[in-house]
């Protein structure tokens, strides 16, 4: 499965939002991240497959969280940023 053509910027909304907010439903993650749900629920399943994030079904709704190698890819993404507008 290939990564759809996506920023820096929307993997961090999503990964900053978990953090902050902890396990909420994949309508409510777009919204607080700012992103189509359509691409939203795109990024979600790469992040999934790739063991980032992790999904569970609760009264037929589905809960997303960061997993701990989440919590690492987090933090790398944060480290590009930075390193991104030092050089800009």
């Amino acid at each position: 499965m290939s990564w759809p053509s996506v920023s820096l910027r929307y993997l961090l909304r999503i990964m900053e939002v978990l953090e902050e907010r902890g396990e909420m439903t994949l309508t409510n993650l777009a919204m607080l991240s700012r992103i189509n749900h359509k691409r939203c629920t795109e990024l979600v399943e790469h992040l999934k497959s790739a063991g980032h994030l992790e999904a569970r079904l609760v009264g037929g709704r589905r809960y997303i969280r960061l997993t701990q190698k989440g919590e690492q890819f987090a933090e790398s993404l944060r480290e590009v940023r930075e390193l991104s507008l030092m050089i800009l």
